[in-house]
């Protein structure tokens, strides 16, 4: 059976001043807006952005934008299952003040379905295809050289001892 109306009315009360004294304490409230009020947030705007692809550029960025263009060219090429891509580590896009945190191959492959190595990997001489850049801008070139290609890999690898 139920609590008479009385009680209810004071559980009531009791609940929501509960309420009121949780969220007044700055740790909670801190919480409940960094939280819960930017997951609404964000998912106010997905639910009106039903595109993957924008929800995607949107969530990751440039990382995926960039991605999503070095893949986009072997795509365009038709040789995107063949290729192998040696990408260099962030900090040679940052030497060059290039927005782009180059994502861990595993990472660029699950944005792009690309092949990627890095210098430091222990396979980045079967790679045979890298990428650079030219004037500011990301150019996808062949490995026409093995020689020559392991040069490139040691100058990229001196860029970013760090790994």
């Amino acid at each position: 059976m139920g609590l008479p109306r009385k009680k209810e009315g004071i559980l009531l009360a009791a609940g929501a001043i509960a309420l009121a004294f949780f969220y007044i304490l700055p740790p909670n409230k801190t919480w409940f807006h960094q939280t819960v009020l930017d997951y609404w947030k964000d998912f106010s705007w997905q639910r009106k952005q039903l595109d993957p692809e924008q929800r995607r550029l949107s969530r990751y960025g440039n990382d995926y934008r960039y991605s999503k263009e070095i893949a986009g060219f072997f795509v365009q090429k038709g040789i995107a299952g063949q290729a192998l891509v040696l990408v260099p580590a962030p900090r040679y896009f940052k030497q060059y003040h290039f927005p782009y945190e180059t994502p861990e191959p595993a990472v660029f492959y699950y944005y792009t379905g690309l092949k990627t190595v890095r210098p430091a990997d222990a396979n980045a001489a079967r790679a045979n295809w890298y990428v650079h850049l030219v004037q500011g801008k990301l150019v996808m070139d062949t490995v026409p050289n093995p020689a020559a290609f392991a040069d490139t890999i040691q100058t990229f690898k001196k860029m970013d001892a760090g790994l």
